[in-house]
């Protein structure tokens, strides 16, 4: 009775993993109010988290630019989101860093939808040193130890080898627009519930 019991839950929990949506989980910024501002003019301080959606912590932070720490302003919408099909966050010499950590299931690939109108471009991954490039396709391909970096017609993609996972990143610019920041679950993670029903079935036949 006990490994029939088993059996069941280990197999509503693999179809319920291969029933997760293949975009994983997603900050479109729908849920907020276009218009809506953060930022050290509307009371917000660096590493205030102000939005949580699909489990993804959006944690605001300083912008930096050589000789300069900014704090600048976040905006819902703003004046470029007629580019967008859906709602997007403008940045305005502030950044933002979007945090995985409570996801169920490690991140081993994340993209984001952007369009950088000029100025400085801030980028960092888990808990490496902030970059600053003047483009987003300045970014390094390698930009830390196992995780890679792909940014091509708008689009910016970090993936990772099978020994890393991706915690958080944090994207600021001085006149950058981002949208549908979409986190993807470890495959590993479907196919070790899978191998776990396998052994399972093994065992009952046995018994």
């Amino acid at each position: 009775m006990g490994s029939r019991l088993g059996f069941g839950v280990c197999l509503a929990g693999f179809l319920a993993a291969v029933a997760m949506p293949c975009e994983g989980a997603v900050v479109d910024f729908e849920s907020l109010p276009p218009g809506m501002k953060f930022g050290g003019d509307f009371g917000d301080s660096s590493g205030d988290t102000v939005l949580t959606q699909d489990g993804i912590r959006m944690v605001i932070r300083d912008f930096l630019v050589p000789g300069f720490v900014g704090f600048g302003k976040a905006e819902v919408g703003g004046q470029y989101a007629d580019q967008f099909d859906t709602t997007p966050l403008e940045l305005r010499s502030i950044s933002a860093q979007f945090d995985f950590s409570d996801l169920s299931s490690d991140v081993t690939n994340v993209s984001l939808d952007f369009i950088d109108f000029g100025g400085r471009v801030n980028f960092g991954v888990n808990s490496e040193t902030i970059i600053q490039v003047d483009d987003l396709s300045d970014v390094p391909s390698s930009i830390s130890n196992g995780i890679f970096v792909t940014v091509a017609d708008g689009r910016l993609t970090l993936t990772t080898d099978e020994l890393h996972q991706i915690q958080r990143f944090t994207i600021g610019g001085q006149e950058l627009v981002i949208d549908n920041v979409a986190a993807v679950p470890e495959p590993s993670s479907v196919a070790l519930l899978l191998a776990g029903c396998v052994a399972l079935v093994r065992r009952r036949r046995r018994d």
